[in-house]
């Protein structure tokens, strides 16, 4: 049996339901363990990011050795991604891709890798393929297929 530190949260508002977060290190202070809660937050963001639109944990990994060699490629990848679209925001014009039922408030990662695709390929094939006429728009359908493909998964 092991000792569990428990730790209930309310809102003296009532804007939530109240919470209740477990820790087995028992010497703990709540301000702690909710610190601790936060940062894994964010780290699980990441993974289930990660898995969704690298691959991460998918049917390519089922071996302990592809595992190895994979995952931390992967999540180099995720990295650069998010490092070059939060270092280039302003030039790239992040915002987050919204449906009328669900308003995102931020961009997410997916957002990042979308507006990255868009970004390289516009600059490296649409806009370079033959003797096109580089002062002409692109087509409104070649630019709905190319966004388009750049939100597949």
């Amino acid at each position: 049996m092991v000792p569990i530190l428990w730790i209930l949260v309310r809102y003296p508002d009532g804007r939530r339901e109240p919470e209740a977060f477990l820790c087995t290190d028992t010497e703990a202070s709540p301000r702690d363990v909710l610190e601790l809660f936060s940062r894994r937050w964010a780290m699980e963001t990441t993974y289930e990011e990660a898995r969704a639109h690298l691959g991460v944990e998918t049917q390519r990994q089922w071996s302990d050795p592809a595992v190895l060699r994979t995952t931390p490629l992967l999540l180099g990848l995720y990295s650069i991604v998010a490092l070059y679209v939060h270092q280039h925001a302003e030039r790239l014009a992040l915002s987050p891709r919204r449906a009328a039922w669900y308003p995102k408030p931020a961009a997410t990662f997916a957002d990042a890798l979308a507006r990255l695709r868009r970004h390289l390929w516009f600059e490296h094939l649409v806009t370079s393929v033959g003797e096109s006429d580089m002062t002409e728009p692109i087509p409104p359908k070649v630019r709905r297929l190319v966004e388009a493909a750049c939100y597949a998964p």
